[in-house]
């Protein structure tokens, strides 16, 4: 079998397809196609053919292969002598489609050539895949649904080929070694799940091989039958990966008949949820769910209309708690929803455990409040965008603006809010930059009126719930400042009574008195 590359070169590069398409379309490698021009090994039968068929051409333009032709009578009747002897008692339990075929082989008394014009029509009328095989692993028949696997056209002449003719070395060793041990051991292959040999993209069949035994009791063949369940597969597949997600939830998942409330599914987070057994969970009945599960005093909720209530058009959650079996009391918070389904109404409810949330909107709530009455200023920055994540309600108090109007460093200096001389900015920018992990500094403003405030901030970074951040405490000491002013000036003027001089005055209180 010769293949002329220089031909299939010229026609590829006309058809404007590159190597690696071509070879990802029949099924080889880059390797093996540049191995075949070289002569190191050759090509199936199967892939010249599918080759042809890409560049749109007849085989034998590309290679030394005539031109595919019909079944000749010595072919016919070499066939017929396999299908004759299908109709054992080892076979006929096996698939429908093939006992169809013996049935009417044995009732057949027309001519050879009727029979096969029959048989023939019955296999190509079939999307089941199947082929038989003498003793020597020579094809005798095939059907269309195997020749389409393959990309072959209906008139190629499968007769006396072997595995190699059709499937790549791999494929072809494995298909060999599998129809030689039910030769040998006239043990049948039944609804085996595989790859189907010889498909572009890899298909999932189920196979079943028979062993076809003589009125001699010899093994002279053997049928294959491979359907494709690549569909199935994937379902199967996608099934598997929702009940697993599914399963892998962090809460649980109820859908329960509305009517009757008894529990079609529950999945395995159930059983954290609840504390019980998921089979021994849904063989309750609702009542008896509601009885030894739900908090004594929130079993009411259950009852109520709104629970009751199969609006399908909303959906609902709402917050109880249960008891365990060993005590612990959980909140849970429910979300259900209702949907029609063959007349009946069922109910989807998601249970989430929200104990630990409960409990810390309960601390953060406190705090909170607690904060908001403290008479200092208290605002938490994000440390790269400055963005408000908190602030408290004195801190508006202070500075006679909210925190969050304050959108950069620049900004808090610049605001147009205060009037800060040039080395108090510098001093407040500096804070802000140096990342130290705790900054304190004494400030004095002029307020839009005109007044004088005097400020203590405290820059403190640190990380909050894994952000790092600037928390901000600032002190209004404006009326501290003022009493210590007024204590220098009661200070400076009795010593300015004692006739001290007024620069020692000044030196020791920071008073100017003239």
């Amino acid at each position: 079998m010769q293949i002329f590359f220089e031909k299939l070169e010229f026609l590829r590069k006309n058809k404007k397809i590159s190597i690696q398409e071509l070879c990802s379309k029949i099924g080889i490698s880059r390797g093996t196609y540049w191995r075949c021009k070289k002569g190191v090994t050759n090509l199936s039968e199967t892939n010249i053919f599918q080759i042809a068929s890409e560049l749109n051409v007849e085989v034998s333009e590309i290679s030394d292969l005539a031109k595919r032709t019909s079944y000749t009578g010595s072919q016919i009747s070499a066939a017929a002598e396999i299908w004759n002897n299908l109709a054992t008692e080892n076979i006929k339990m096996y698939d429908k489609h093939i006992s169809e075929i013996i049935n009417e082989l044995k009732s057949l008394n027309t001519s050879l050539k009727n029979k096969m014009l029959f048989i023939s029509g019955l296999m190509n009328t079939s999307d089941i895949a199947f082929y038989a095989k003498d003793f020597r692993q020579k094809y005798v028949i095939a059907n269309l649904a195997f020749l389409n696997n393959l990309s072959l056209s209906s008139d190629y002449t499968i007769f006396n080929k072997t595995d190699d003719a059709f499937f790549n070395r791999t494929e072809s060793r494995y298909n060999t070694e599998q129809d030689r041990k039910v030769i040998n051991t006239r043990q049948p292959i039944i609804s085996v799940e595989q790859y189907i040999p010889g498909t572009k993209k890899r298909k999932w069949g189920m196979i079943s091989k028979i062993p076809i035994i003589d009125s001699d009791d010899k093994v002279i063949g053997l049928v294959a039958i491979m359907t494709d369940i690549t569909e199935k597969k994937k379902v199967e597949n996608i099934n598997e990966i929702m009940a697993e997600s599914i399963n892998s939830l962090n809460a649980s998942l109820i859908i329960q008949d509305f009517e009757t409330k008894k529990i079609l599914f529950a999945n395995d987070k159930t059983i954290d949820i609840f504390g019980y057994e998921k089979e021994k969970f849904m063989s309750w009945t609702n009542e008896e769910r509601i009885a030894r599960t739900v908090y004594e005093k929130d079993r009411s909720i259950f009852l109520s209309e709104s629970y009751l209530d199969k609006n399908h058009s909303e959906k609902k959650n709402f917050e109880f708690r249960v008891v365990k079996p060993d005590n612990q009391v959980r909140w849970l918070k429910v979300y259900y929803s209702f949907f029609d389904y063959f007349d009946r109404i069922w109910q989807v409810s998601i249970y989430r455990d929200v104990t630990e949330e409960k409990n810390q909107k309960e601390v953060n709530e406190i705090l909170k409040l607690n904060i908001d009455f403290f008479s200092q200023g208290i605002a938490i920055r994000d440390f790269e965008t400055f963005k408000t994540l908190y602030e408290n309600d004195a801190y508006e108090q202070i500075f006679s603006y909210k925190a969050s109007a304050i959108k950069s460093q620049n900004d808090f200096v610049n605001s147009g809010k205060w009037k800060m001389t040039d080395d108090v900015k510098t001093k407040i920018l500096q804070a802000f930059n140096s990342k130290k992990k705790q900054t304190k500094l004494t400030y004095k403003v002029t307020t839009p009126d005109g007044k004088t405030k005097y400020i203590l901030d405290q820059l403190y970074i640190k990380k909050i719930f894994g952000r790092l951040c600037y928390c901000l405490v600032s002190t209004d000491i404006t009326f501290s400042m003022q009493e210590i002013k007024k204590i220098k000036y009661d200070i400076a003027m009795k010593l300015k009574n004692k006739n001290i001089s007024n620069d020692i005055i000044s030196e020791a209180t920071g008073i100017d008195i003239m």
